[in-house]
């Protein structure tokens, strides 16, 4: 499976302590690898991977073709905050839906 960060993802993750920056690679290594346990459908082709760390964090993400590709859309984290996470969600779904109508994927 090939990996693909947007620059969102990428600003997100960054201002990760280290230690939560390893947590979340951990999570989307195995997603890489085939385990796909902490991954569920928030809707529109956009998975969300869950990782069991701290505070909760959430990976926004698209899987394309058989499994062959995975775009890191955008990342948050659950905090306790049900409408912070509903935010994220339409926002990775609403980066989802310009990246394809872009053409980008």
């Amino acid at each position: 499976m090939i990996e693909k960060h947007t620059d969102v993802f990428d600003k997100w993750f960054n201002k990760l302590a280290l230690n939560v920056q390893k947590a979340v690679s951990d999570y989307i290594g195995r997603v890489i690898d085939g385990n796909f346990s902490n991954l569920k459908s928030v809707g529109q082709g956009v998975q969300e991977i869950t990782v069991d760390f701290q505070k909760g964090y959430r990976i926004y993400c698209v899987i394309l073709n058989n499994k062959t590709l995975l775009i890191l859309l955008c990342g948050g984290n659950k905090g306790g905050n049900q409408k912070h996470q509903q935010e994220d969600i339409e926002r990775a779904i609403g980066m989802k839906n310009y990246l394809k109508r872009s053409g980008q994927i």
